[in-house]
């Protein structure tokens, strides 16, 4: 059976190929998802794997045809011929094919002088009366015969019988005679000696309404012919037979004579035959879509459908079945990443096939084993031979590899670069989003960066990556990783495993900060003689050019020298690194910079509140205290139960002199927001006591990712109550945080994303979490306290908010996992009820776990630390 394929035409809004390959014009649904009348908002997000399948699956089913691909595994070899090809068509298929063979496995082999039919037939058979449209039929032709005939009916079929031999190849093709009479849309199908019908087609290209069947026989035998019009059509017709494809004809065809592009299967059942791939010469003109064109198609042959039940033209509103249905997933989608509303990525051509096509075609041939399995570079001096590696600024590429110690060299850019070696992850690579991906199961152990800013993100392997001159964030994850972030400011959080953090400098160039950070467990800063800060978390080594130390050691004697520093102190030691390595390799102390540390003033706190109006995203509210508050902690909320729509509520800016804030709904709300009321709470970081016996703790935690951290405390003698604050603005999306495992030694946090976030899992731009631990003195002046167990329904705290009061309230355990913050309801008698409040973003269930919340009630005004 033929089918035909189109590759969408950047030129028209419509393409007239009915595609229909039966007489009845019916289609099958797959999985209830064929048909979209719906915004592209109410789509769901496919896994790979879903593609995966409607590529080779679903688009079959929902146009009424079997999946299809041949008989090879990777590893095996396709033979192509591309005689008919000018010199740059064929470049391209080459590159095209070199692409699939990437990801793939399958081998490409080039023939040549395919066997085509004679110039004419050896005899002219004209139908005697009416040929029956069964096997009784007695019209008859032989292999090289023309058989000329009427269909003088709607729906007439005539059947026309031939003898052919098995395990040869034949072409069976059926038109118009040519006469003013003649049938101008045929329907062809083939019958074998068991009755069965084993192959059929409607249209042998895109534009061209007569019929063509390529066809190995698999048993010799009386076959016959059913030669028909389409639908309705009547008229004189002629069929011919040709033994023109042998079975040493290419696997697939290329040609680029005919308009348009489009590719054509010819099967048996569920296995391809052969393949025939059009790409018109004019297509040339199209740029980089030329040779997407032609990946494109060679995908259509390959037995991959198209990423929706469309072919020749779509629109995404209309005809996408989910929401990421665009060239950032699959080479077969007809939407570019401008098209699709819910793809972040840069519009730019493919030079290889895309993560789902990846998934789809090893599913029909299997999974590579010997793809580039020695030590490969991409990017800078690329080593493949392969178009797109070497990862430039004008194509999307995906990569696969099996082996080897891998390595993505960027160095020779300044671009800020977001790279990320996990698999099946994207990366903005060169000023780019999302145009360099890497493919299921293939591991790039080693990257280099450039001078830009750069965000890196490694895998469970052993790591080896340099990041140059930039400010940059890099996130080793898994595995024993060696890290050395070059110049600049940079932060490394080696993840798990024994990682190392390299210095391209000698240790008398370093110092080291001891402080509360460091001593517990947090972050590490270490300087250069430049003074850029460098940041260090769950590093375990330290190498430098002329000495490799452990931290855990390094920390110990720090401690015995400075003694413990608890996580809310401010005690501060700068010591150079020469002098910690003195310490590791000969046992001598090391002698500290600055002796005695500098503890700031006592500082105070402010409480407050405002009602405040929130008329679209981009307004910020400011909050100004009555003093300077000295290295100032801010936390707020909840907010109040006015509007309808969840929130969360957002600070930026915070100085000694106040904070901007904002009411932050959820992305997928519009941003404006009836008026609430919040209170707030300011004071200087670290431990305090009130007047009347508090003890409360202002302290920051860096957030950089959805996993959150943990913060240690100290002196605590029973369970504290916890109240956070996310604060910054280099993230865009709304994030709330969660509190859980609170105890008297500390705390665990984490972020959330909306629901409905594809990038739900994503690190975190430089956000702080800020948060206050308190223990209220019996009988305070200032605070009332309590502790009550709530889910989404509102439950009473039993106390009143009075004026002149502020209110505080946080979830301290994580019971339910769908992401949620809380609001709180004043009801006319002054009581205060709580509740948990979930986002909507990825549907409208909006129940919830019971929570553990703590809260307290407190007196506005200024409250100085004793």
């Amino acid at each position: 059976m033929c089918t035909v394929c189109q590759t969408l035409n950047p030129e028209i809004e419509t393409y007239d190929d009915h595609g229909v390959e039966s007489l009845q014009d019916e289609s099958v649904s797959y999985s209830g998802t064929s048909s979209n009348s719906g915004s592209a908002g109410d789509l769901p997000y496919y896994t790979y794997d879903q593609i995966a399948e409607y590529l080779t699956e679903g688009y079959w089913a929902d146009s009424d045809r079997n999946p299809r691909s041949f008989d090879v595994q990777t590893g095996d070899t396709l033979t192509v011929d591309l005689s008919d090809l000018g010199t740059n068509a064929a470049n391209t298929a080459r590159i095209a094919l070199d692409s699939w063979a990437a990801v793939s496995g399958l081998k490409f082999e080039e023939i040549s002088g395919t066997a085509h039919a004679g110039d004419g037939p050896t005899a002219v058979v004209q139908e005697v009366g009416d040929a029956a449209g069964n096997a009784s039929t007695t019209a008859a032709m032989q292999v090289g015969e023309q058989f000329k005939g009427t269909i003088s009916s709607a729906r007439e079929k005539d059947w026309i019988a031939v003898e052919l031999e098995a395990g040869q190849s034949y072409t069976i093709g059926m038109s118009g005679d040519g006469s003013e009479g003649a049938i101008n849309n045929t329907y062809l199908r083939l019958i074998d000696p068991s009755g069965n019908s084993v192959a059929q087609n409607d249209d042998r290209a895109a534009g061209d309404r007569a019929s063509e069947i390529e066809f190995t026989a698999q048993q010799g035998g009386t076959y016959y012919i059913e030669a028909a019009g389409y639908g309705t059509r009547t008229g004189n017709y002629e069929v011919n037979v040709s033994g023109g494809r042998s079975n040493t004809t290419a696997d697939i065809t290329f040609g680029e004579d005919n308009a348009g592009a489009y590719a054509a299967s010819f099967t048996q059942g569920t296995t391809i035959q052969s393949a025939i791939v059009n790409v018109s010469a004019s297509w040339v003109n199209y740029g980089s879509y030329y040779l997407q064109t032609y990946i494109h198609e060679i995908g259509h042959a390959l037995g991959l459908g198209h990423s929706g039940n469309y072919n020749g033209s779509a629109s995404f509103g209309r005809d996408a079945l989910y929401a990421n249905d665009s060239w950032q997933t699959t080479v077969m989608s007809y939407f570019d990443q401008n098209d699709n509303p819910n793809t972040d990525a840069s519009k730019l051509g493919l030079v290889t096939p895309q993560l789902a096509d990846i998934v789809a075609i090893q599913s029909l041939y299997g999974t590579p084993t010997s793809v580039r399995t020695g030590d490969t570079v991409y990017g800078d001096g690329h080593t493949t031979g392969q178009v797109g590696m070497d990862l430039p600024s004008s194509r999307a590429v995906a990569i696969q590899d099996n082996g080897g110690i891998d390595l993505i060299d960027l160095g020779s850019r300044s671009a800020d670069q977001r790279l990320d070696l996990r698999p099946e992850t994207y990366s903005d690579l060169n000023g780019k989003k999302g145009n360099v991906s890497i493919a299921r199961d293939t591991i790039i152990e080693n990257a280099i960066t450039g001078s830009g800013d750069d965000h890196i993100t490694g895998n469970a392997a052993d790591n080896v990556i340099h990041s140059g001159s930039g400010d940059d964030v890099i996130f080793g994850k898994g595995g024993n990783d060696v890290i050395n972030g070059g110049g600049g400011s940079d932060y490394i959080d080696g993840g798990d495993g024994i990682d190392t953090a390299e210095f391209s400098n000698t240790s008398d160039n370093l110092t080291i900060v001891y402080d509360a950070e460091a001593a517990n467990g947090g972050p590490i800063k270490i300087y250069g003689t430049s003074g850029k800060e460098n940041t260090l978390v769950s590093i375990e080594k330290i190498k430098m050019n002329d000495a490799t130390i452990d931290v855990a050691q390094m920390l110990t004697q720090l401690e015995a020298k400075y003694g413990a520093i608890p996580a809310s102190g401010s005690a501060s030691y700068t010591v150079e690194m020469s002098q910690v390595v003195a310490w590791v390799e000969n046992g001598t102390p090391p002698q500290p910079i600055d002796p005695e540390p500098v503890e700031p003033a006592e500082g105070h706190m402010e409480i407050g509140s405002v009602a405040v109006r929130q008329d679209d995203g981009t307004q910020w509210h400011s909050v100004s205290f009555d003093a300077a508050i000295t290295d100032p902690v801010v936390v707020m909320g909840p907010a109040s139960s006015d509007g309808e729509q969840p929130l969360t509520v957002r600070i930026r800016n915070v100085t000694e002199t106040g904070f901007e804030y904002q009411v932050d709904e959820w992305n997928y709300l519009d941003g404006t927001h009836t008026e609430v009321d919040i209170s707030w709470m300011a004071g200087t970081a670290g431990d305090h006591t009130l007047e009347d016996g508090t003890r409360i703790s202002f302290g920051k935690s860096d957030a950089k990712t959805t996993d959150g951290g943990a913060v240690a405390l100290n002196g605590f003698q029973d369970t504290p109550t916890v109240f956070a604050q996310l604060t910054g603005d280099a993230e865009r999306d709304a994030l709330t945080h969660r509190l859980y495992d609170v105890g008297s030694d500390g705390f665990d946090f984490e972020l959330n994303r909306e629901e409905g976030d594809h990038h739900k899992g994503a690190d975190i731009a430089d956000e702080v979490l800020h948060w206050i631990v308190m223990d209220i003195a019996e009988g305070s002046t200032i605070f009332e306290e309590g502790v009550l167990m709530t889910d989404h329904t509102y439950t009473s705290t039993g106390t009143t908010l009075d004026a002149g009061e502020a209110f505080f309230a946080d979830m301290q355990t994580r019971n339910g996992v769908d992401t949620a913050s809380q609001r709180y309801d004043v009801a006319e008698n002054g009581i205060v009820s709580l509740r948990v409040e979930e986002e909507t973003s990825n549907d409208s269930e909006i129940t919830h776990a019971v929570e553990e919340f703590a809260w307290f009630t407190a007196t506005e005004g200024t409250f100085d630390f004793i």
